[in-house]
């Protein structure tokens, strides 16, 4: 992985909603780590903005992995970043 930690900018055609990877655990593995996240076979979404392109590279290459694009919406009062 490369040192630089270039951020995907999530981008959807509704401003209501986030760009997202949902990613899960094929069948037959309970558990697995990538990319510094822990996925079981039930999943969980994991908004774009938040991974580096080699993040995201890594996960959608990982073959124990099944890796989906898909947004999120979102209530127009609601913030991506901690406060």
């Amino acid at each position: 992985m490369s040192a630089a930690k270039t951020k995907t900018p999530a981008k959807t055609s509704q401003a209501n909603e986030i760009a997202a990877l949902f990613i899960k655990t094929r069948p037959g593995v309970d558990s697995f780590c990538r990319a510094g996240h822990r996925f079981n076979k039930l999943g969980h979404g994991i908004v774009l903005e938040l991974l580096s392109e080699d993040q995201v590279a890594a996960l959608k290459a990982e073959p124990k992995l099944i890796v989906e694009e898909c947004t999120i919406p979102v209530d127009g009062n609601a913030s991506t970043q901690a406060e």
